[in-house]
């Protein structure tokens, strides 16, 4: 049965039918997978009932898998720290509520961001896999980057021209409401990175904002016009006719690509709703900026190959 592929948004996102990933794909069916991955930012494969071995198998694929530090805090319900486990439940299966730790770490990604912008080698892609949803909110949504970008005004594409910006996960969770006394211990768990304002693609060319809500400061602005600036930005990208929303079903498989694209989680019932997902990803291309220096990519497709 051929693949297809339907667009869900304006400028970006499509969904994906006629694979099962429970099974390694064809060199041809990933090559189609991939670039739908580029030129859409957002793909949506319905249908995917991945065991964790099978969506991490596939992770790989694309590329090294990002392995999470250890942290503090409650007990891991999954021991292996390439599967970021996305759940409302402690290690003994039940519900954390909304006041543990939790639950008050993950608020920050109800924030608009890319993952690991913080870290000097971002995130390439994410894959979300859902096993148990929330019937009601919960929802993920995408803001198209690239699009942001393009309908910006000539005078501020002048302005953001070569800018650089400090992104933070301490400045990410301490907004999202988590508690000021951690700072030091997520300074200290992941250092900030520098991030070129506007980043070239570096598969596709295309260039995009390099936003969100990990930007704690532009370097060389005082305070207040950094601030601004920040905020305008991030009042501009995400428009309704950028946004896709996705409403989760159980087996959905979402895979969207960090360099052109911003998410956010979408509240729901975390007290009396189980809510189960599964992400793992994909490690990135390298550093972006070299002593303040911002290193224009050479572009070309990035290798994605089935083992022989």
């Amino acid at each position: 049965m051929p693949i297809s592929i339907r667009q869900l948004a304006p400028s970006f996102a499509a969904e994906i039918r006629g694979v099962d990933l429970r099974h390694m794909p064809s060199q041809a069916v990933l090559d189609e997978i991939y670039d739908a991955f580029l030129e859409y930012g957002v793909i949506v494969l319905p249908g995917q009932a991945l065991d964790l071995d099978q969506q991490l198998a596939f992770g790989r694929l694309f590329g090294p898998l990002h392995v999470l530090p250890p942290m503090k805090g409650p007990k891991r319900r999954i021991e292996d720290r390439a599967i970021d486990d996305v759940s409302n439940l402690k290690a003994d299966g039940s519900l954390a509520g909304a006041n543990s730790e939790k639950a008050m770490f993950a608020l920050g990604n109800q924030l608009w961001h890319s993952d690991l912008s913080f870290c000097d080698n971002p995130a390439h892609a994410s894959m979300l896999h859902a096993t148990e949803i929330a019937e009601e909110g919960g929802e993920t949504e995408f803001c198209d980057l690239v699009s942001a970008y393009e309908t910006l005004d000539r005078e501020m594409k002048a302005k953001i021209e070569g800018k650089i910006a400090v992104h933070s996960l301490a400045h990410s969770r301490v907004r999202g409401g988590h508690s000021e006394a951690d700072v030091e211990y997520l300074l200290e768990l992941r250092p900030p990175a520098s991030q070129p304002l506007v980043r070239t693609h570096p598969e596709t060319g295309k260039k995009a904002l390099f936003i969100g809500a990990h930007v704690s400061k532009i370097e060389g602005l005082d305070e207040t016009e950094s601030a601004d600036l920040i905020d305008t930005l991030l009042d501009h990208a995400p428009q309704p006719e950028r946004v896709y929303s996705h409403r989760w079903a159980v087996n959905d498989l979402v895979i969207w690509d960090n360099r052109q694209t911003l998410h956010r989680g979408r509240p729901y019932d975390v007290d009396n709703v189980r809510r189960v997902m599964h992400r793992v990803t994909v490690d990135g291309d390298g550093p972006n900026v070299v002593d303040g220096k911002t290193i224009e990519p050479e572009i070309r497709r990035r290798p994605v190959r089935v083992p022989a």
